[in-house]
């Protein structure tokens, strides 16, 4: 259970991160989009012609940005990126306290008593039912990732100047050939 709650804890996180950067891409190129053509309202006709590219007319260029704008909009309502993003950030907080939860039952001097079995297992359980499911398609890639964590968290252990680049060459040279 506690392996199961850490891979899934880096998968969750990677997940989170991946979806917030696409969120924040959008984000930022509707709001930019959106930037110029409120400028191009207080612009001198003039210099409006000099903006536009292609010798377009700036009312179809303008036109076509806005109509760009409102269909990324409606994209962003869409993918709904940054509810996804929320989705596995919460799932990774619900992973990450079952994971430590079986850390600390078996970090115990004793066995492994039925009750602190039954609580870890029903944090797990909550974990599972409540949070974002990964998708099969995202699963053997994200799998990978968290193994090659481990491994270089390993490393780096006993070689903290360890080059990351060169690592997953190493790595993926053994693992190939």
């Amino acid at each position: 259970m506690r392996r199961i709650a850490d891979l899934l804890c880096t998968a969750h996180s990677i997940e989170c991160e991946r979806y917030g950067r696409y969120a924040l891409a959008l984000d930022i190129l509707i709001m930019l989009v959106s930037l110029y053509l409120v400028s191009m309202l207080f612009v001198d006709p003039a210099l409006n012609i000099r903006l536009t590219p292609f010798d377009w007319d700036p009312r179809v260029w303008t036109g076509g940005l806005a109509t760009g704008v409102f269909g990324l909009s409606v994209i962003q309502l869409l993918v709904n990126w940054k509810g996804r993003s929320d989705a596995h950030d919460r799932s990774f907080k619900i992973y990450s306290e079952a994971k430590s939860n079986c850390i600390e039952v078996l970090n115990g001097t004793t066995l492994v008593s039925k009750d602190d079995y039954n609580r870890v297992r029903a944090r797990y359980d909550l974990a599972s039912d409540i949070g974002i499911k990964i998708p099969d398609s995202r699963f053997l890639r994200l799998k990978q990732q968290h193994l090659k964590k481990v491994e270089i968290s390993r490393l780096l252990d006993d070689k903290p100047a360890l080059s990351f680049p060169l690592v997953h060459l190493k790595i993926w040279f053994r693992d190939n050939f």
